[in-house]
């Protein structure tokens, strides 16, 4: 069996700690939510568990249901998002031969149900679903960019369509993820007197 890297993002949870409490806090949904008392499945075939029910869309989305906010499965059951970051191989950002299926039977047996950012996009065809990263504003190449500025929009509308077309229609895209603890980042450091935007 291949070893699979899970590449945590410690300074990510350092910087928002409420993060990591509810990342733990997840991890320990009690387990009488795996199958009812006649021993059928609470879970649908995108990991949605079925006490709570939304809008079928055929996507995930997010939905407002008894005045709460949850994100919905494809399916229109409530889902409760466990994941791992940058689950990709060793000193490789791409998954080959079957590595893609392995990595996703592991994720399964440990209790997980999502890939999040930074992980290999083949786990998506392998029944996880997949928080894309998308780098649509290389924002890490720069200084925060003039969100203002005309050819800014230009250049992050073009290259969304690149990267974000290929999963548009895929049912198991969770959702698309940016850099946003950088924009954190900076706004803290110009506020401190550190790099101006």
């Amino acid at each position: 069996m291949r070893r699979v890297f899970l590449l945590p993002r410690i300074p990510h949870a350092m910087m928002f700690p409420h993060q990591a409490i509810v990342t733990l806090i997840l991890l320990v949904v009690p387990s009488f939510l795996r199958a009812d008392t006649n021993g059928n499945t609470v879970y649908d075939s995108y990991g949605g568990w079925k006490g709570i029910q939304g809008v079928k869309t055929g996507f995930f989305h997010t939905q407002r249901i008894n005045g709460k906010w949850w994100i919905v499965s494809p399916d229109g059951n409530a889902f409760f998002s466990k994941g791992i970051n940058s689950v990709h191989p060793p000193h490789a950002q791409s998954f080959q031969g079957t590595g893609a299926r392995e990595a996703a039977g592991l994720l399964k047996s440990w209790g997980m149900n999502t890939a999040g950012c930074w992980s290999d996009p083949k786990l998506i065809g392998e029944g996880i679903p997949l928080a894309y990263r998308c780098k649509i504003d290389r924002t890490p190449e720069r200084e925060f960019p003039d969100v203002f500025d005309p050819a800014w929009k230009k250049e992050v509308e073009q290259q969304a369509e690149v990267l974000c077309t290929p999963f548009r229609d895929n049912p198991w895209l969770l959702g698309y993820f940016i850099e946003v603890p950088r924009y954190f980042e900076w706004v803290s450091n110009g506020l401190k007197g550190g790099r101006s935007s």
